[in-house]
């Protein structure tokens, strides 16, 4: 490898991984919080909290590195420019190719690593961290349940735990249970136990008694009971076995491919995502090669190239703009979008090759460079 594609190279890949880090790092945070309160509060192990966030890392690097390669690949050409680099490396004969060539090794490797995220990763991390979801709801179904205060998991509902001793045992138990309103239940037990039943979880109310209001005829009736079963169906809802999966929990040929007999709808969401799946990574590489192709054709100015950089990033913005756009009509049913989903990517890769390997400026004979740019003081 020559000597300027490891120094350049070195000089993209520093960033790459900072901002990706830091953009990690951010967006990870903001999720973690949704969960922070079941470790604070509720009491949910400190590993099993770990593992539930650690399991959203693949989903936010594949959003990101196309932002970070982004901004690296502006920030790296942009100091050189300023520092005469690449005017050195263009007086020495390096072709615009060749100023290109580091970040492009750069992007190609990105962009596998998004493929393989989006391809492999995303899949087997989503659906892990989806079902560690429902274990969490099966196993610690009683950490939902908020100590001092009116829980309310349903319209109608509403459950008070006076103290939770662990993560299976409560004490001073309330529920009223207003779904139908002319006959509302009210239920209150001096402790209760979280247990697995026929039906699914349940509590298992000790020294408990049950009123039941039949407001037509005002009629009460009251039964105590030494211990009394409640079905907790209102926080574990459907069984893991009988979910339906999100798209994110499922691989590539799976949403090109959907299940017969799906709602059209669904079907054609599932079927943009797969598509999508395909086209995010293509940014990685598209993304880069535009910032050259704009950065590196031209004049070359030794004021800066302000005007260059804003172009880019406008371009960058409106390029992923149209390919959200076109997902969302695709999944609208709008099925000849899936073609155009591929076009802002793919359109710009060629028309940045063209620029980097054909293109050619006006002023390559007025100086004497090899890449034909003109110098401005």
């Amino acid at each position: 490898m020559k000597i300027y594609i490891d120094y350049v190279l070195k000089n993209l890949a520093a960033p790459t991984f900072f901002i990706t880090f830091s953009l990690v790092c951010v967006v990870w945070l903001t999720q973690s919080l949704r969960f922070i309160d079941l470790i604070i509060n509720q009491g949910l192990p400190v590993t099993d909290f770990l593992k539930l966030i650690l399991l959203l890392l693949p989903s936010l690097f594949g959003l990101v590195m196309p932002i970070a390669i982004l901004c690296s690949s502006i920030f790296t050409y942009n100091k050189l420019n300023n520092e005469s680099e690449i005017l050195v490396l263009k007086a020495a004969g390096v072709s615009r190719w060749g100023i290109a060539r580091p970040c492009v090794i750069l992007a190609g490797f990105v962009t596998i690593m998004g493929y393989a995220i989006s391809i492999y990763f995303l899949p087997v991390s989503y659906r892990e961290f989806k079902d560690t979801q429902y274990y969490f709801r099966d196993n610690y179904a009683s950490l939902m349940l908020e100590e001092g205060i009116f829980n309310a998991p349903l319209p109608g509902l509403t459950v008070y735990v006076s103290k939770r001793e662990d993560q299976s045992t409560l004490k001073g138990i309330m529920i009223h249970d207003n779904r139908t309103p002319t006959k509302p239940v009210s239920m209150v037990a001096e402790s209760a136990t979280v247990e697995r039943g026929p039906s699914g979880l349940r509590f298992k109310m000790f020294n408990a008694s049950r009123q039941i209001v039949d407001r037509e005829t005002g009629e009460v009736n009251l039964l105590y009971f030494d211990s009394y079963p409640f079905d907790m169906n209102f926080y574990t809802g459907t069984a893991e076995k009988d979910r339906v999966r999100k798209s994110d929990e499922m691989y590539v040929n799976e949403l090109l491919e959907p299940a017969p007999g799906l709602d059209k709808k669904l079907r054609n969401k599932q079927i943009a995502d797969g598509h999508n799946r395909l086209v995010w990574p293509l940014y990685n590489f598209a993304l880069p090669l535009m910032v050259l192709a704009i950065m590196l054709s031209g004049d070359y100015n030794r004021r800066g190239q302000t005007k260059r950089i804003i172009t880019a990033v406008i371009f960058a913005i409106t390029l992923m703009a149209l390919g959200f756009a076109f997902k969302n009509l695709a999944a609208n049913g709008k099925v000849f979008t899936i073609i155009l989903m591929y076009m802002p990517s793919t359109l710009t890769i060629l028309a940045s090759l063209y620029v980097l390997v054909i293109g050619k400026n006006p002023f390559a004979k007025k100086i004497g460079l090899y890449a034909g740019d003109e110098v401005k003081h």
